[in-house]
């Protein structure tokens, strides 16, 4: 089984949020994210934006409201899926979830991301 590391384990999970909420990946909907029109993407606008997606309720495969390693990675790479389980109980929460994959993109960590963030993960998710 192929490997994904964990920059495309967030793009897929960006891809998947993308198409969902804009129909096509290639569309833009910076707009559907930046709620207030600001500018800016805050983590509210993007933890709201990830559950309109349901993706993370798509990928807890047994519906305990958390994701484990298995429904996460694929064979060996629990290091990768312990780079987000922050109090390493073995599974990922909603609240894990969202910091991961938020903060990934958040270049320069301040807690928002900038059109130019948002493209970065959009060219993420097209290149992978």
């Amino acid at each position: 089984m192929k490997q994904i590391n964990l920059q495309k384990k967030c793009a897929l999970a960006m891809w998947a949020m993308f198409a969902t909420a804009s129909g096509s990946v290639m569309a833009n909907p910076y707009s559907d994210v930046d709620i207030d029109g600001d500018g800016l993407i805050s983590r509210a606008e993007y933890d709201s934006y990830v559950e309109r997606t349901d993706i993370y309720k798509n990928w807890d495969q047994n519906k305990d409201s958390r994701l484990d390693e298995n429904e996460w990675n694929e064979p060996g790479q629990t290091n990768e899926f312990a780079l987000w389980d922050i109090n390493n109980d073995g599974y990922l929460d909603l609240e894990e979830f969202y910091n991961g994959s938020f903060s990934n993109y958040d270049y320069d960590n301040d807690a928002m991301w900038n059109e130019d963030e948002f493209g970065n993960a959009r060219e993420g998710v097209l290149s992978d």
